[in-house]
């Protein structure tokens, strides 16, 4: 985005100098903000939407512009001083937030602009003080607006220099890239780091007709990992880093995003329909939120849907239409065309009364977060409010859904077996032992669970790690990735926040009590074979789902039990 605004400036006719602004401000802050942002997408997906609806509190996002200004205020001032700029922009959220704080105490006396590259809009990326806020919406200036701020103006969005010219003809682009010119193509892609559920999303595609073009981004190990599942498929182009966006979006008949940002923006721009599909946390939700309210993206809630979804329209029953921007002014005339804010008050906060303010509101904040981690209540109650992915199991009457654990590779393969042979739709939970046992299957679904008589107390980080183990067992086994995960079977006591720290990616936390087969209720049932043979497993199984047909009860999968 901001390379796109400079370029717009440029060709306006001003004179732009750019700057890293987090960077200028602190190296060392820019890239530990870099890594960690990263890492919580990539490995703990919850930890940052944790992060991203605590810091959209008020009293929090007060303090992070405050803490930002006091920190980095002097170092931003003293780079726009010797710049002597008539205006200053935008484009990241901290900056903006320094900026703010250095107009509304007096220390920058040239009027700044912030631009929101997304729909949706945090309470963070706006900043009293700010001149003037640069959106998207009318539903994202009231947003400013709810945020604190009446400085909102609603642009067309600045795009790269390529996407102002004629885009390239459909036939040609497809010709370039080797796709069927009568397929209907969907475009997946996951952000520069290729983040979210982008082997699933492929999936769904091509077993719904669509030829499935999927950018991986600089991730180097996404791409191999989809180009060994997708070797055999015709109907699946595997790209990583590509300079000719322009040419992909010609090519495309709809895009499959997870996150929103300028790729959705790109796709506007040459009315390619929009769709959402388990997007990411934090600002992936809150743009799917958005777009879908002001009717720019159709947002696919399950798998089922999109399935649904791209197989009626690769047959042509359905036909989503091409969004576009609400205005036609360009970012640059909105940036020159501001007004300066009344004068902000000449009074400077002291750094020295400012600090001791801070102290009791950061030992709230600490307390807060260390109950959250170690307490096995703040996971469930945690998970209802932020919505994070777990699974507790409310029983149903006349239904049963089977839940078997197997941490050997002999019972694993010999219980896979037996449950497709009886076609029960059954979730098999297995460690990396029990993975290397299983075969590709389409009757089952699969999770990871700990290798029983692990603790709370043993490193997270040596929990991950057996984690991923399994994780890559199982894909290589079956041929699937997990859709649950079940913490440390082995401890009596429910989980904590800690199991969020190692769960895969994209699983359900599953939350329940084993119980035992002769005095079951009516609901999930779990079948632990961890110390039996083989043997014994299957008798185990057998008689569960003997019991089971004698008394009519239903076998459905544990997704329609799950609350």
């Amino acid at each position: 985005m901001a390379n796109a605004l400079r370029c717009e400036l440029e060709r306006a006719g001003h004179e732009i100098v750019s700057i890293d602004g987090l960077r200028s401000m602190s190296p060392r802050f820019d890239r530990l903000l870099r890594s960690v942002y990263r890492f919580q997408l990539e490995h703990a997906p919850w930890s940052y939407e944790l992060l991203f609806r605590l810091v959209d509190l008020t009293p929090i996002a007060c303090l992070i512009r405050l803490l930002s200004g006091l920190l980095f205020g002097r170092r931003l001032q003293r780079i726009i001083e010797r710049e002597r700029p008539d205006i200053v922009v935008s484009t990241y959220p901290l900056v903006t937030a320094t900026l703010g704080w250095l107009r509304l105490t007096g220390r920058l006396a040239t009027p700044a602009v912030a631009v929101i590259s997304d729909y949706g809009v945090h309470k963070l990326w706006v900043a009293p003080g700010i001149d003037r806020h640069l959106v998207l919406s009318a539903a994202s200036a009231r947003a400013v607006q709810r945020a604190g701020s009446n400085s909102a103006c609603v642009i067309r969005p600045p795009l790269a220099p390529a996407f102002a010219a004629l885009p390239p003809e459909r036939a040609a682009a497809r010709r370039a890239l080797g796709i069927p010119e009568a397929a209907f193509v969907a475009l997946v892609t996951g952000g520069a780091w290729g983040v979210g559920a982008l082997a699933e999303t492929v999936d769904l595609a091509v077993s719904a007709g669509a030829f499935a073009v999927v950018v991986t981004g600089r991730n180097t190990r996404l791409r191999a990992r989809l180009e060994r599942r997708f070797h055999r498929c015709p109907n699946a182009l595997i790209l990583s880093w590509v300079n000719d966006m322009p040419q992909l979006m010609a090519a495309a008949d709809c895009l499959i995003q997870n996150a929103g940002g300028v790729t959705c923006l790109e796709a506007m721009a040459v009315g390619r329909p929009i769709i959402i599909y388990r997007p990411i946390p934090g600002h992936g939700r809150l743009n799917a939120r958005f777009m879908e309210q002001v009717g720019v993206a159709r947002r696919a809630r399950d798998a089922d849907e999109l399935h649904e979804m791209l197989r009626a329209m690769a047959s042509g029953t359905l036909r989503l239409s091409a969004p576009c921007f609400e205005s036609d002014m360009s970012a640059s005339a909105a940036i020159l065309s501001t007004e300066p804010l009344p004068a902000a008050r000449s009074g400077r906060a002291s750094p020295s009364r400012s600090l001791p303010r801070l102290l009791p509101v950061a030992a709230s904040l600490a307390a807060a977060a260390l109950w959250i981690t170690l307490s096995p209540g703040a996971l469930a109650m945690t998970g209802r409010t932020l919505r994070l992915p777990m699974t507790d199991h409310t029983p149903a009457a006349g239904e049963e859904a089977l839940v078997v654990i197997a941490t050997d590779p002999l019972v694993a393969g010999a219980l896979q077996s037996q449950i497709e042979a009886w076609h029960v739709p059954a979730t098999l939970l297995v460690d990396a032992a029990g993975a290397r046992g299983l075969h590709p299957t389409a009757e089952i679904s699969f999770g990871v669970v700990e290798r029983s008589g692990q603790r709370h107390l043993v490193s997270p980080w040596r929990r991950r790690q057996a984690v991923r183990r399994a994780v890559s067992e199982l894909e290589k086994g079956a041929g699937a990735s997990p859709v649950y995960f079940l913490p440390s079977p082995g401890s009596r006591d429910r989980p904590n926040l800690t199991a969020l720290m190692v769960a895969p990616i994209h699983t359900r936390i599953l939350v329940m009590t084993h119980s035992e087969p002769e005095s079951r209720p009516a609901g999930v049932i779990v079948l632990d074979t961890s110390s039996m043979t083989p043997d014994e497993a299957q008798s185990r199984l057998q008689q569960i789902l003997s019991e089971s047909q004698s008394r009519g009860l239903r076998w459905v999968p544990l997704n329609e039990v799950s609350s």
